[in-house]
């Protein structure tokens, strides 16, 4: 049964080790990341984001047991354990299908992810336009129209 954890994400390889050592080695984790350019001292950093902050997915079937989740309240680096619910699993499967489906070779979330469920808000993470937050006027099956102050483009999906 899947749950959704959240974590201190400085203590994240702790909470695995031990909920490893709780509750079985079948216990599997997804935790989606994402690559951010930001420009840092003349430099270009590349750092990995989780896509939903600091909440991680994690499966194994003790969890179907009210009193296993219990017993690992107090594990390093947990803030809190959602308790999985059977009507939830359905979600929670179909929204990591979704976000795998959008993995690069190297297992990160690719920018098409973003692209493909925006908003109103269109967030640049690589490239020379990286941090820059761009509002979005028309969104086309191949291309978004964008602005930015007085500044209106039409960018091809293929940048993004």
């Amino acid at each position: 049964m899947w749950t959704v954890i959240k974590t201190d994400l400085k203590k994240i390889s702790f909470l695995k080790q031990d909920l490893i050592k709780r509750i079985g080695n079948d216990t599997k984790f997804f935790i989606p990341l994402y690559l951010v350019e930001k420009y840092k001292n003349k430099k270009i950093l590349k750092l990995k984001k989780n896509l939903f902050g600091n909440y991680i997915f994690c499966y194994n079937k003790k969890f179907q047991l009210k009193s296993h989740c219990e017993n690992l309240k107090y594990l390093r680096g947990l803030k809190d354990f959602l308790y999985p619910n059977y009507n939830d699993q359905e979600d929670i499967i179909k929204m990591i299908e979704r976000c795998k489906k959008f993995e690069n070779k190297l297992g990160y979330i690719d920018q098409n992810y973003f692209y493909k469920y925006l908003n109103n808000k269109l967030e640049i993470f690589q490239g020379p336009l990286r941090s820059m937050v761009f509002n979005i006027l028309e969104k086309k099956k191949n291309s978004v129209s964008i602005s930015f102050g007085n500044f209106k483009v039409d960018v091809s999906n293929k940048y993004i």
